[in-house]
């Protein structure tokens, strides 16, 4: 298994001005993380806490390179506000599965900015991700997606907007080549009124 240590990560995939988070495999990585964002993950569980503003941007480093599981619970609290980076890279050629799923809660008036990039290795890596978000009273969520990466990939999306006027909209773009193939699946259940959701998906093929 590799192995890459703190410097590695910073100077190849640390984004600026973000906190950082990396999950290797299937585990959580503190000694590779920002100590900020290691309080706030716990027990697979990242919390936005009630009335805060984060204002760097929580990015979170999926780096794969053999068959891994992991679940992540995010929940965004009342009146908080976060944006979430989530990327998906693989170190070294072995072939492998990545199976991930992400279950999301806004509560009432919270707000999370999400933005998803998918680079595996096109040639050896499956990426299998299932995001789950419920949506309360007057909470918003958007997304951009950029899918680009892996030989295989199942991607699905279930979002419920459980209460009142909540917002959720999401854009992607998805890229493949040679034989890559990607299967992408959306579900949005409309359960209260006054609730609005948007979707727009592009693709670009390249043989």
């Amino acid at each position: 298994m590799l192995a890459p240590d703190k410097n590695y990560i910073n100077s190849k995939f640390k984004l600026p001005d973000t906190n950082i988070i990396v999950i290797q495999n299937g585990k959580h990585q503190p000694e590779l993380s920002d100590e900020v964002s290691n309080t706030m993950l716990q027990k697979q569980s990242l919390k936005i806490p009630e009335n805060s503003r984060i204002e760097k941007p929580i990015h979170l480093l999926f780096v794969n390179s053999q068959n891994c599981d992991f679940t992540l619970n995010i929940v965004a609290e009342k009146n908080s506000f976060a944006t979430i980076i989530e990327e998906h890279i693989s170190l070294g050629d072995e072939p492998y599965t990545s199976n991930v799923q992400i279950n999301i809660t806004t509560k009432d008036n919270s707000e999370i900015t999400h933005y998803k990039l998918q680079t595996e290795n096109i040639d050896k890596s499956d990426h299998r991700a299932k995001t789950v978000i419920n949506q309360l009273k007057n909470s918003k969520f958007q997304s951009i997606v950029i899918n680009k990466g892996a030989k295989t990939s199942k991607d699905f999306l279930h979002v419920s907007l459980d209460e009142q006027n909540a917002n959720f909209d999401i854009k992607g773009i998805n890229t493949l080549c040679d034989t890559q193939n990607m299967e992408q699946q959306i579900l949005i259940e409309h359960k209260a009124p006054n609730c609005n959701s948007n979707v727009l998906f592009k693709g670009i093929l390249d043989d």
